[in-house]
This record gives C-alpha cells, structure tokens and sequence, in this order.
C-alpha cells in the first residue's frame, strides 16, 4: 500500500496566542520570540510543530495552569478566518455550524462533533488521532474564551467536561479556571454546555462581513487536501465487508490484500485504532439510516453487521448520547 498520508497542520494565526502569553511575562526568551517571528509567516505549520512549541514554553513556563493561561488570551483573529466566521455569526448555534464545516481551515486532526441532548449541547473530539494533554487545553481554555466573548455573557460555563487524560494532580485549576465538574479517562474529549446557548445572540454579528468571510471561506474549503487516500481505502473498504457482517480487521484486511501487520502499522504511525474508523463508518451510516423512516432498527442493525438491534441500541446511545428512536424522533420534528 502506497503512503498518502494527510499533513495535519494547524494555521499560523495561533502563533499569535503564544506571543500575547509572551508579551504578559516578564521575561521571553528571545529563542521563543524569533521561532514564533518564523512560524507566523508560514502557510501551514505541521501539528508536531505546534505541540512542540508548546513543550519548549512549558520548559521556560512549567507552570501548572500554562495550557489554561495561554488559551484565555484568545482573539478572534487567532483562529483565522474561522474566528471571524463566529465572530460576525447572527447566534451561537449559527456560528456553530460554520465551525463545524470550516474546521479545517483552522486545523484538520480531528473534526468537532456537535450533539444535542435533552439538557444539553455536547462539543465532541475523537481520539483516533493522537493529541497533546496541553494542546488540549489551550484550545478548551480558547473555546470558552470565545463563546464568553461572542455573547458578552462572562459567566457562560460548561455543565461538564471529558478528556482522555488520566486525572491531573492540579485538577482543581481545571474546575476552578472551567466552573464545572470534570471526567477523565473518557473514551472522547467533550464539552457539555447547556442547551439554550444556541439560541443566544452573538454581539458582534455582522451579516454584510459574514457574507463576504463566508465565500472565502468556502473557496479556500474546497481547495484544501481534505482526503487522506489510506484512510478512504480502509473506508471503503469497511463499507464493503459491512454488507457481509462484522468488519474485523482480518476481514478488512483481505479484501485491501494486505496483511494485519501492515494495517496496524499504518495505523499506529497515524496514532488513530482500527475500532475507531469502524465506529465512525458506523455511526455516520446510521445517522442516515435512521432519517428514512422506512428502515427499522433491526434492518439498521443488521446493515451495520451488528448481532441484534439491542447491541447496535447500546452502540449509538454510547456514540450520541441518545437511544437511536429518540434520535429519529428529534430529525423528524426538525
């Protein structure tokens, strides 16, 4: 198998939360100054550039609250083109679905999942492709930070957050920065906020701006090396043993004609698990099976080489949230 691997790379413009962080201390290493003066003018930066230069200012600034301090200085225009998107966004729930679809333009390691609960709004991150415990934080401590400016609400605080990580000995310095309760050793990295934050108002919704951001945004989106052809293989190959039952990694394996070893391996070098492509072809057929009424659960069941439909329930209420009736029943009422 030939590699095609996708570059992950982030956009410059987070360079500029370093150097706010940087100017705020009272000593910078001018090794630090000169490496954020050259990567501000690259095009894209690789993300193991960025974790990184995270590492080297967690070296000079091995304070436990770094990830927490860095990220609660962000600006708009630290997250690109995509910050203005949000920023001039006419609500909340408005600004993110334009997060959603232009996700790349600020990085492309893992798509944000948006899911709805009864009570809740949830902000979801895979693990399939491997991160960094600061760079997580930065981006979390940078989201809270926008959603607070963009609705001028300074209270605006999450009801429950998930991470991978095992549980900090500072956890504390999370609950007290974030104002809510915390999980670790999650299977996803999520965000819960309560459910009315998507009807609220953004304050500096401009929808002249928006519409002139918007169609950059959208020529740049489909100029962007969106694909990874290893991982469409393994797609695509997912798709095809589902229709004869359970895609194991030797049934895939076979009809890529490649061996179990060289799968892992490939796999392994991209920090992403097997069971997390299979349960990600899963969930996005089953989304779409579930919008056609016509379909039952069983039949779902059965199409996703499932065992019996009780096993793909459990499987899409751990993925969403909500038991896949109650998912068709909230589609159909929208």
């Amino acid at each position: 198998m030939k590699n095609n691997n996708l570059e992950i790379t982030i956009d410059p413009s987070v360079i500029g939360l370093l150097s706010v962080f940087l100017d705020s201390q009272s000593s910078r290493p001018p090794q630090l100054s000169e490496r954020l003066g050259i990567l501000r003018r690259e095009r894209r930066i690789p993300i193991e550039i960025w974790w990184s230069l995270l590492d080297d200012f967690h070296d000079h600034f091995p304070s436990a609250s770094l990830g927490l301090e860095i990220g609660q200085g962000l600006q708009a225009h630290h997250a690109g083109l995509l910050g203005y998107l949000v920023m001039h966004s006419s609500t909340v729930g408005q600004a993110l679905l334009r997060f959603h679809r232009f996700q790349p333009l600020l990085h492309n390691l893992v798509p944000t999942e948006f899911k709805l609960e009864e009570d809740r709004l949830i902000f979801a991150w895979g693990t399939a492709r491997k991160s960094t415990r600061l760079s997580d934080e930065v981006f979390g401590a940078a989201l809270l930070k926008l959603l607070r400016d963009i609705t001028g609400d300074v209270s605006l605080s999450p009801l429950l957050i998930k991470q991978q990580w095992p549980e900090p000995p500072h956890v504390n310095l999370y609950k007290d920065f974030f104002c809510c309760d915390f999980e670790f050793h999650s299977p996803s990295n999520e965000v819960h906020f309560p459910k009315k934050i998507i009807s609220l108002p953004i304050s500096t919704q401009d929808p002249h701006l928006l519409s002139l951001m918007e169609s950059q945004a959208s020529a740049l989106i489909e100029a962007f090396p969106c694909h990874d052809n290893f991982f469409d293989l393994v797609k695509n190959a997912i798709l095809k043993v589902l229709q004869d039952g359970p895609p194991t990694a030797a049934v895939v394996c076979k009809y890529l004609d490649t061996s179990e070893r060289t799968l892992y391996r490939y796999l392994g070098d991209r920090g992403i698990k097997f069971s997390d492509i299979v349960r990600s072809v899963r969930f996005e057929l089953a989304k779409s099976y579930l919008t056609d009424s016509s379909i039952s659960l069983n039949e779902i069941a059965m199409i996703l080489g499932y065992s019996d439909q009780s096993v793909f329930t459990r499987a899409f209420k751990q993925w969403s949230g909500v038991a896949p009736l109650n998912w068709r029943k909230t589609k159909m009422l929208i």
